[in-house]
């Protein structure tokens, strides 16, 4: 979706795109919040947070969910008319009693003035991210249906207390989201493969930020070149 060639690169070519620093303080927030969800799921109970919200659902129990929740392994699925195995690891899916129907829930932590992403810049490939899982649950053997309402469980740290004290303090907040056609996704994964299968790399993009700095820096290169 950012760049197909960056993409092909990575994933067929193995050829890493430099990676930020790693996100660790996101990770433990959301370590966290799969213990403390497990303990409401144990108990067959709603999650407080569920609850605040008007969520009619508890933290759904299967003997798949510690996979489908690792990295390296998720859910996946063999997607025939693209002839290739789509993974994806989830926070945690919950169910829906109202709906008798499974839904997905995306944990997010961050700390920023604004109370929730909707509108962020990021707030486009989360919604992404939302609904391959949703894609990804609702080809999983469960038993039940996947809903059209998913969500978001988004922990806000607050920055302005008068002291640290060892501690973080979040604001939590769940987002819900409603999710149309997943058809697109198909279409994705159809054209993903496609481009892995190619022999062509594809050309530099210039609305990818790697793509475009590998063009600044090919142009100043030749410029700067002492001449034969």
């Amino acid at each position: 979706m950012r760049c197909s060639r960056c993409f092909y690169l990575d994933t067929r070519e193995g050829i890493k795109s430099p990676k930020p620093y790693p996100y660790s303080l996101n990770s433990a927030v959301d370590r966290l919040l799969k213990n403390e969800f497990d303990i409401y799921r144990a108990q067959g109970k709603p999650h407080p947070l569920m609850q605040k919200h008007g969520i009619n659902g508890i933290p759904f129990a299967h003997p798949q969910l510690e996979v489908w929740r690792h990295q390296f392994e998720g859910m996946s699925s063999y997607y025939v008319p693209a002839h290739c195995v789509v993974t994806g690891a989830l926070d945690d899916p919950w169910f829906i009693l109202t709906d008798n129907a499974l839904a997905v829930a995306d944990y997010k932590s961050t700390s920023v003035n604004e109370p929730h992403p909707i509108g962020s810049t990021y707030w486009d490939g989360f919604k992404r991210q939302l609904e391959i899982y949703a894609w990804l649950l609702a080809r999983q053997e469960t038993g039940y249906p996947v809903a059209s309402t998913h969500y978001f469980v988004f922990a806000n740290a607050k920055k302005d207390l008068p002291a640290f004290n060892a501690t973080l303090h979040f604001d939590m907040e769940v987002i819900a989201v409603t999710v149309g056609s997943l058809a697109w996704v198909e279409e994705v994964i159809v054209a993903a493969c496609a481009c892995l299968r190619s022999n062509t790399i594809p050309p530099l993009e210039e609305k990818c930020d790697l793509c475009r700095y590998q063009i600044q820096v090919a142009k100043l290169a030749k410029e700067k070149s002492p001449t034969a």
